[in-house]
């Protein structure tokens, strides 16, 4: 994300911080951010401090089906949207966090790379790094 656009999204939404590891702030995006009860959005947004990176998080317990999937990636995407519109930037990383797959989800991975403006797409195991707003 551009310096600029992350100076504003920190200042913009410092009463959405909902705690701090290391030097990863951790945003609470749906229901704070993203105000919308019609448009679903992503879970949280972790700001990294150092880099001036700006990651959106989605939160998947449990077996998570092709149907949970899709609704993951379009809560990203509305997220990645909202972040674009506000502040003509986009974030530098979309994470889906899991805690298990179905087959067919990952069949469907091997060709996700990026999501909506190329921001590049991750998913994860809840125990790994930025999985850790999940938590």
């Amino acid at each position: 994300m551009k310096p600029l656009s992350f100076s504003s999204f920190i200042e913009k939404y410092r009463n959405c911080h909902e705690k701090r590891i290391d030097k990863l702030l951790i945003f609470k995006f749906e229901g704070c951010i993203a105000q919308s009860k019609s448009e679903k959005s992503c879970d949280y947004a972790i700001a990294v401090q150092d880099e001036q990176q700006l990651f959106l998080i989605e939160c998947k317990d449990g077996k998570v089906s092709l149907r949970d999937f899709d609704q993951g990636i379009k809560q990203l995407e509305n997220s990645i949207e909202i972040i674009r519109k506000e502040f003509k930037a986009v974030p530098d990383l979309a994470v889906l966090c899991y805690g298990k797959l179905d087959h067919l989800v990952l069949v469907r991975l091997r060709y996700i790379k990026k999501l909506r403006y190329n921001v590049r797409f991750a998913a994860k195991r809840l125990a790994e790094k930025y999985c850790i707003a999940c938590k």
